[in-house]
């Protein structure tokens, strides 16, 4: 199965595949609102059997690896347009690099992620890739 369409669907789907439960998983894709809708979007057919491949390709192991980079992959793709696409994409970068972390501090994958960058502050990261404001 491809990567889901819905960019929002798509990281709910790894969220959950990850381990996450449905509400994380609906925080961490980007939703708004109440928590009630999360079940909603598990039990959507085309999510739910996202999710069961993204568990059987991964398995138990602790390689994060793929992981990452279907994160990575997900959120170059969303529609940084739109302010949902975005916080969607934010998300996903943050969440990736945070596994990133983890993976350095466990020792994991140390020669693929031996160059994680700094942490910045937020107006760093605002210049550095915030969209530029447009005036109406």
């Amino acid at each position: 199965m491809p990567i889901l369409f819905h960019t929002r669907h798509e990281a709910f789907a790894v969220a959950h595949a990850q381990g996450a439960c449905r509400v994380d998983a609906y925080r961490a894709a980007g939703y708004k609102g109440g928590p009630k809708n999360a079940p909603k979007i598990a039990k959507l057919p085309r999510v739910a059997a996202r999710v069961a491949e993204l568990r059987g390709q991964w398995g138990d192991s602790v390689d994060l690896a793929p992981v990452i980079d279907a994160m990575v992959r997900l959120a170059l793709t969303a529609d940084v347009s739109t302010a949902a696409g975005l916080n969607a994409a934010r998300g996903l970068l943050a969440e990736a690099a945070k596994l990133k972390m983890k993976m350095a501090e466990q020792g994991y994958g140390e020669d693929e992620y031996e160059d994680i960058p700094p942490r910045v502050s937020q107006e760093e990261w605002v210049r550095r890739y915030a969209p530029p404001l447009t005036s109406p």
